[in-house]
């Protein structure tokens, strides 16, 4: 769990900086193997290219190792938000949250976070 949170922790701050400078945000995945953490961005593949690359690695995962896929999408409650799919070894599906944001507007309203990301549920098998 304490894992969970510290990647969760690393997604939320990774797309932040990449989305405070206005830029839409390519999905990315962050990589966690026995505490070497590598983050690989799929601008040319998109969100499919990095699904199936987050599928793939929760497949071969071995040991101690996890991951989180991080995208921006529509969600009920809100327009866009961050969202974040992570996955642990031995686990058939991924916890999936949610972090909502206020995009940049102009010089004088800039980005901001809103509130903290909150579990939103699973999805599906990703063995």
């Amino acid at each position: 769990m304490a894992m969970r949170r510290d990647l969760l922790a690393e997604a939320v701050e990774t797309a932040e900086s990449l989305l405070k400078d206005g830029h839409p945000l390519a999905p990315f995945l962050i990589t966690d193997h026995w505490g070497d953490r590598r983050v690989e961005q799929f601008e040319g593949e998109g969100l499919q290219g990095a699904k199936t690359r987050f599928r793939d690695f929760m497949r071969t995962a071995a040991g101690d190792e996890s991951c989180a896929l991080v995208y921006t999408g529509a969600v009920a409650d809100a327009d866009e938000a961050i969202v974040i799919e992570c996955g642990q070894t031995g686990q058939r599906e991924a916890e999936v949250f949610v972090q909502h944001y206020r995009a940049r507007r102009g010089r004088l309203r800039g980005f901001k976070l809103v509130g903290e990301a909150r579990p939103v549920g699973v999805t599906e098998s990703v063995a």
